[in-house]
């Protein structure tokens, strides 16, 4: 068995292992049916990871439009509350693509699976204090980044709570880097984020490391951010949709079938922002996240889907942030540097180009 990342790993003993259920309710910790698969009568099972995120939305109105079955596909949904469990189950072979965000990095640098499209830019993340910690009543002490809150003293030191091999940890690590601190320097506690939020508002840790939702309801209780991803990394996450190896390997007709009809919904959602707001308001819901009309206006002001037109711009790059993380996390000591040459290896933009006809670069 290839080697698993140990960031994955040691989170993963954190969650349970996967099995398939019948309902159509959302999971806790292990992946779990979320609705039933298509009812096309041709064609092999696609067992699709998915998360309750912006990502998913697009593959879930596909789903509800009947446009999978129309291409021909039989398409069944997997829910799983974060990017580590789905990444154990595409190495178990239970998946055979994956919407993913952010640690989809370690799936590739395992060499398991390939990135073969883009679906959003990955905005409103960020690492959040309370108002009243000393971090807050710091600003202007990073050269280049006037707006980020802290000093070397208020930094060191603090307990952040977020989940590792996740962007949550890059953006902490990068954080404490910036005022030359180590990653030893401060406190690291793994959680899932909806925990992670309900510990921070009840006074646990001095900070915590999200994405949206929850760094929306971290703002609504009153925390401030003190630095955001971007601010971290000097350019925006991309969330993307990953194929097991083997599966783009064998069924690379079903896989630009699957593209198409993801990039069609992502299409339709970003030109009607009502339709957006509502499906995604429903599609949340459903999976046990709490939004407001005002967070979800908030989600869509800082998370664009990308589309074929997104595509056609000179110079698009497929995999660039993924590379930033990949970098980071072998420099971190998360991914083994001799797994490193295995993430831009599976970056592959030949199914955007069959699926559209347009043809991109790859990060390297």
């Amino acid at each position: 068995m290839k080697r698993i990342v140990s960031a994955i790993l040691s989170t993963a003993l954190l969650l349970s292992s996967f099995a398939g259920c019948q309902a159509n309710t959302p999971s806790s910790d292990a992946g779990t049916a979320a609705n039933a698969s298509g009812t096309a009568t041709n064609g092999e099972v696609l067992n699709v990871g998915m998360m309750p995120f912006t990502v998913n939305v697009p593959a879930q109105y596909a789903y509800e439009k009947g446009w999978f079955k129309d291409a021909g596909l039989n398409v069944k949904f997997v829910m799983f509350q974060n990017g580590t469990p789905m990444n154990e189950s595409l190495s178990a072979g239970q998946l055979d693509i994956g919407v993913a965000g952010t640690a989809a990095v370690f799936s590739m640098a395992n060499d398991i699976s390939t990135l073969v499209y883009e679906s959003n830019t990955a905005g409103g993340m960020g690492l959040y204090v309370r108002k009243d910690s000393p971090i807050a009543k710091i600003k202007g002490q990073l050269q280049g980044n006037p707006d980020v809150l802290g000093s070397k003293d208020t930094v060191k030191g603090i307990k952040v709570l977020g989940s590792l091999g996740t962007v949550s940890q890059y953006v902490t690590i990068n954080y404490a880097q910036k005022f030359g601190l180590k990653e030893t320097d401060i406190q690291q506690v793994s959680m899932e984020f909806a925990q992670a939020l309900q510990a921070f508002k009840t006074g646990e840790g001095d900070a915590i490391s999200v994405p949206p939702p929850f760094s929306f309801q971290a703002e609504a209780a009153g925390a401030v951010r003190a630095i955001s991803f971007e601010q971290a990394s000097g350019m925006k996450m991309k969330d993307g949709i990953l194929v097991r190896k083997s599966v783009l390997k064998d069924r690379k007709a079903d896989v630009v079938k699957f593209i198409q009809v993801y990039e069609k919904a992502c299409e339709a959602l970003a030109k009607d922002k009502d339709e957006r707001h509502t499906f995604s308001m429903k599609f949340f819901k459903d999976n046990g996240l709490v939004y407001t009309d005002e967070m979800m206006d908030d989600e869509i002001s800082v998370r664009d889907y990308i589309t074929k037109e997104d595509y056609e711009q000179s110079g698009y790059t497929l995999g660039d942030s993924y590379m930033l993380l990949a970098n980071f996390f072998a420099e971190a000591g998360k991914i083994e540097k001799d797994l490193l040459p295995n993430v831009p290896k599976n970056f592959d933009a030949s199914v955007i180009e069959e699926a559209f006809g347009v043809k991109i670069g790859t990060a390297q």
